[in-house]
């Protein structure tokens, strides 16, 4: 049976900067390959609008190809392809399904965040968009330190909900449940941003939740339709909370493997960082702020040595589940686990009853 599950909610209504027919145009720029997004832009400060890059003749596509450091052939070959079909059928799917459309030239789409050149030119919604004037707080938490995490959200949230901030957060299911619950419960106004697609329910349980997101605020995401949320979505996610959100609110220990990752994030953009505790700003030359971005600096692609040396490094700060590695180092959980028991064998690391693993003590202070 399929996880996903058709869900309705509040109508949301189009983007006031951009009308129905100018839509499917910004959808057919979006959805070009081989055209990165910082390309993109590059072409709407070129020419205007997504409308005007589709109405090139062949010899201005030539021109603008030439542009493109993707190259002539990759960047013309993008922009000879005029079909608006599945953009037209978007359109109306997001109108029929009740989801907002949210472009790079609408008032609401942050000016903080178009500095970062892996955002998305469309932002998808349900329910209402809080003004972009209002500040916007992130609050980030381990689900595995969730009992900590659910004691300081009502002080953390009654602080900025008192200072007028938008409460922001990332939507988690499983054993983070109960955390976004009490998000939920103590926010003014919300905004979750998800993984996925807004057009159906997931997983199946989560329906009634979706539904007091959407009352409280808005859903968000950077998929409209028909996809299913991944490692590698809730990373691209967490990194647009990070740019999205003027500070960001560590609940539980800072150390943990998903706020390390946000740690990290924030502070590449010259974000503040604070430890729900005592609301005191993380220095980002601090023991915390070095075992944050050593955690969330891992590498993608490399090959196993690279990532067992690197692996290596991460559990000598912070034991780790297996979950925690493929998270960690954007790897499925099986590829992990043969790394970890590889890295057992050698007599490197250790398991422990609780499902972590960690560096033996003698291989330390041998090192």
């Amino acid at each position: 049976m399929s996880l996903y599950l058709t869900v309705g909610y509040p109508k949301a209504e189009l983007s006031s900067c951009d009308s129905e027919s100018n839509l499917k145009y910004w959808l057919w720029l979006q959805g070009l390959k081989h055209l990165s997004s910082h390309k993109k832009r590059e072409l709407l400060q070129a020419y205007g609008s997504p409308e005007k890059i589709f109405q090139l003749s062949p010899e201005q596509m030539g021109i603008a190809a030439a542009t493109l450091s993707e190259g002539y052939g990759r960047g013309f070959d993008a922009l000879r392809q005029k079909q608006l079909v599945r953009s037209e059928w978007m359109v109306q799917e997001c109108l029929a399904q009740d989801i907002g459309i949210l472009t790079w030239s609408d008032y609401r789409y942050r000016s903080m965040v178009r500095g970062y050149s892996l955002a998305p030119l469309l932002l998808f919604y349900r329910g209402t968009l809080a003004n972009p004037i209002r500040p916007v707080v992130n609050l980030v938490a381990d689900p595995l330190e969730q009992e900590q995490a659910i004691s300081q959200i009502p002080r953390v949230c009654s602080y900025y909900r008192e200072r007028g901030y938008v409460i922001a957060t990332g939507l988690t299911f499983g054993c983070g449940s109960r955390m976004i619950e009490k998000v939920i419960e103590h926010a003014d106004t919300l905004m979750t941003f998800c993984s996925g697609g807004l057009d159906r329910c997931y997983p199946l349980d989560s329906y009634r939740v979706l539904e007091r997101i959407v009352e409280k605020g808005a859903l968000v995401s950077a998929h409209a339709l028909k996809v299913v949320p991944s490692t590698q979505r809730n990373l691209e996610r967490d990194r647009l909370l990070g740019n999205w959100c003027d500070e960001t609110v560590v609940l539980g220990r800072p150390d943990s493997i998903k706020a390390s990752r946000s740690i990290r994030y924030a502070f590449e953009v010259g974000r503040g960082v604070y430890k729900a505790e005592d609301l005191e700003r993380i220095d980002q030359n601090s023991a915390v702020a070095e075992t944050s971005l050593t955690i969330g600096s891992a590498p993608i692609g490399s090959d196993d040595a690279a990532l067992g040396s690197f692996l290596y490094e991460l559990l000598r700060h912070v034991p780790m589940t297996t979950s925690d590695v493929a998270d960690s180092l954007h790897i499925e959980e099986g590829h992990a686990l043969r790394l970890l028991m590889d890295m057992e064998l050698c007599g490197s690391i250790e398991g422990f009853s609780d499902g972590r693993w960690q560096v033996r003590q003698s291989a330390s202070t041998g090192m």
